[in-house]
């Protein structure tokens, strides 16, 4: 039995670098994720905002798809993901300081 084994070729071992134009297109798609979804939290002090605001994640899900599925949009699904992926970084940082803010009896005034 024959064994299959890569060609040098198709090793992968060739990695281009980021042009500008593709992290500009991934700087879009951060920049754009937090604006939209600010202009969605900040009309949740409406009365009809927080209608809007049960379905952030449901579309935030869905337009990361569509942009990774689309061939020239998948620069722009991973600046989404980055802005994502730091938003949660934030939460978990601010989620420490507050538990340790709760938690230690002296930094409460």
């Amino acid at each position: 039995m024959r064994q299959l084994e890569p060609s040098p070729s198709d090793s992968g071992s060739k990695k281009t670098p980021l042009t500008t134009p593709q992290i500009i297109e991934i700087g879009i798609g951060f920049v754009a994720w937090y604006v939209i979804n600010g202009l969605i939290w900040l009309g949740g002090t409406s009365n009809y905002g927080f209608f809007l605001a049960i379905f952030t994640l449901p579309g935030n899900l869905i337009v990361l798809l569509i942009c990774a599925i689309t061939p020239r949009l998948r620069r722009v699904a991973l600046g989404i993901l980055i802005a994502i992926a730091l938003n949660l970084v934030i939460t978990l940082v601010l989620g420490m300081f507050t538990n340790a803010l709760c938690f230690v009896p002296f930094f409460n005034k």
